[in-house]
């Protein structure tokens, strides 16, 4: 058993109020107080007591990171994970990560036992697309403070800003000269259980496009054709520059082109969407890159003011993603 309370404030000198806030991470205390306090409480083998501390104040101290076990539904990027562990450790929480089929997610009797053995003051929900609307009803009225991540709700969501991206990385082209710019997509056929972002791209680039009174053009990547590049690539108006969906379509793209004597960016002009740093092909691809970690920290900021006020609604909030140059863009250099 720890010291008690008055017996660190008679070693520390200072008064058991003092202590208490302190310990607890409370009151207005200088900065040289509270570390004098807390070191004193170290030497003396002081431990917090979780479960007291939750009965006194009716909070835990702990996050859950709600997941799918269908990595389509709940991808992780570990950016994303450092930006919520870090901006959790700045507010003194943990973080407890629940992954669950979809069969207990929507769970009229699971999610709510789920919820009591985590013993969290929020949640942060990790899944993006094709999601059960019962699972939502069901989050609603259990009346845990939730905030969602990387899909797209009317509130209490954070995501990154796909369309203003697409938008933005096509106008850079169209500033360069570039007239024949297309949007490379993985995804050929509409189906309702796609991520947000595909649709949302497809609608920036579009957006600029017609903006500058061009017609947009969407090429499908057909993965069980071989011919799915050379069918636009070998065309003679075939695009000066494009922006692919993801890396995995950059790669395959740029080498289709230098096989054929093409240059990039001299004769082809790429711009793709990618994950943290951008992994070489022979050259530094130019980067929209997402915004994961800035993504973690404001879902946390919003899940904070969550459980201040769980009852209110947030406006969702979407976050920019940061453009890389790299090697891959330049002027057209026909006309």
């Amino acid at each position: 058993m720890g010291p008690s309370l008055k017996k660190i404030a008679a070693r520390a000198g200072y008064s058991f109020q003092a202590v208490s806030q302190a310990l607890n991470g409370t009151g207005a205390l200088k900065d040289s107080t509270r570390t004098h306090i807390l070191e004193v409480a170290r030497r003396m083998g002081y431990r917090p007591n979780g479960f007291a501390r939750a009965v006194r104040t009716g909070r835990f101290g702990n996050v859950g990171l709600l997941l799918s076990t269908v990595k389509l539904f709940s991808y992780l990027d570990d950016e994303f994970l450092d930006g919520v562990h870090d901006a959790l450790a700045e507010r003194n929480y943990h973080l407890t990560v629940a992954k669950l089929p979809d069969a207990e997610l929507t769970s009229g009797e699971r999610v709510p036992k789920l919820l009591r053995e985590l013993a969290v003051d929020g949640l942060l929900v990790n899944y993006t697309h094709g999601i059960p609307q019962d699972m939502i009803e069901l989050l609603k009225a259990h009346g845990v403070p939730s905030v969602w991540v990387n899909s797209r709700q009317r509130a209490d969501c954070v995501f990154p800003d796909d369309a203003a991206a697409a938008e933005d990385a096509t106008s850079r082209l169209l500033r360069l000269g570039h007239e024949r710019v297309a949007f490379i997509d993985m995804f050929g056929r509409k189906t309702p259980d796609r991520h947000y972002s595909i649709e949302e791209r497809r609608a920036g680039y579009r957006r600029a496009m017609r903006a500058a009174g061009l017609s947009p053009r969407v090429i499908g990547c057909d993965l069980a054709r071989d011919d799915w590049i050379s069918t636009w690539l070998d065309a003679r108006a075939r695009p000066t520059a494009v922006v692919t969906y993801s890396l995995a379509l950059c790669v395959p793209v740029i080498v289709a082109a230098e096989r054929r004597g093409l240059r990039v960016p001299e004769d082809l002009s790429v711009i793709t969407f990618a994950s943290g740093h951008a992994q070489r092909v022979g050259l530094e691809p130019t980067t929209v890159r997402h915004p994961w970690r800035r993504v973690g920290e404001q879902a946390v900021a919003m899940l904070e003011r969550k459980i201040a006020r769980p009852h209110k609604k947030r406006p969702s909030v979407p976050v920019s993603y940061e453009f890389v140059e790299g090697t891959t863009v330049a002027p057209p250099t026909e006309a």
